[in-house]
């Protein structure tokens, strides 16, 4: 029953961080959730008809969540095969980083102005919508040759994006500086993480948040926002636990 609800809330938490456009964080939760079955349950080959068929769907899933997001934006069909080859190649930000660089080099910064969306997106939508969640919007949309400035609808953006993470938003925001701040900041997030999991002996609930921390935290409105989520959902889990674990021992009494 344990391994149902475990199973239940994992495929949850993919839905709920996917529908918001990243991959690493849903896929890094499925990954996790595979080495964790083969700690405690039973050992699945690397090479597999699970793995294999558990990568097409993850695959097919996000190219069909890219359709879907671009159809509902323009109005017309996306293309399946482009989505789906955009899904497995896209997966370097080193691109980002470069347009990024010198575009902001030669364009006024943001001066923290994205971090504002953070808020309107909670607020009530203006005729246009919120703000997006993901400053990669702006990038992209910058990238494809339209001037943009936080705060802005994403309804009125091109509708996908480009992450910056830590190095791309400090250096959007406030150039060489942000970048050098924003990237120290999360060197100390992540060396929290570890300094925490080593003082509980590296179980497995800090082993997690601490890999968690090291593949997915970024000082942006995204990567907040989506560790967030990753931490509801952790409590939900442990509170799970600790309910089944009461209802154990009542049983025994």
């Amino acid at each position: 029953m344990r391994l149902i609800l475990l199973i239940f809330i994992v495929s949850s938490l993919f839905v709920l961080l996917a529908v918001f456009g990243g991959r690493k964080i849903p896929i890094f939760i499925l990954l996790f959730a595979w080495i964790a079955y083969q700690k405690y349950v039973r050992k699945i080959p690397l090479i597999s008809l699970t793995s294999v068929g558990l990568t097409a769907l993850i695959v097919i899933f996000f190219s069909a969540m890219l359709e879907w997001r671009v159809n509902n934006q323009t109005g017309s069909a996306g293309d399946f095969k482009a989505g789906a080859v955009s899904t497995i190649a896209n997966l370097s930000y080193l691109d980002t980083y470069l347009f990024i660089t010198d575009y902001f080099d030669n364009h006024p910064k943001w001066q923290g102005s994205s971090f504002k969306d953070l808020i309107a997106r909670f607020m009530i939508p203006g005729p246009y919508g919120n703000p997006p969640l993901d400053e990669g919007v702006y990038i992209r949309t910058l990238a494809e040759g339209y001037h943009v400035v936080p705060s802005l609808p994403f309804s009125l953006m091109y509708p996908s994006s480009w992450p910056p993470e830590s190095y791309g938003n400090g250096y959007a925001n406030f150039g060489l500086i942000g970048a050098l701040l924003f990237s120290a900041i999360r060197g100390i997030v992540i060396g929290t993480g570890f300094a925490i999991a080593r003082s509980h002996g590296f179980g497995p609930k800090s082993f997690f948040l601490a890999l968690t921390t090291a593949f997915n935290f970024h000082f942006t409105n995204l990567r907040l926002t989506q560790l967030a989520m990753v931490l509801c959902g952790f409590v939900v889990i442990i509170l799970i636990e600790r309910l089944g674990a009461r209802i154990a021992r009542m049983r025994i009494r």
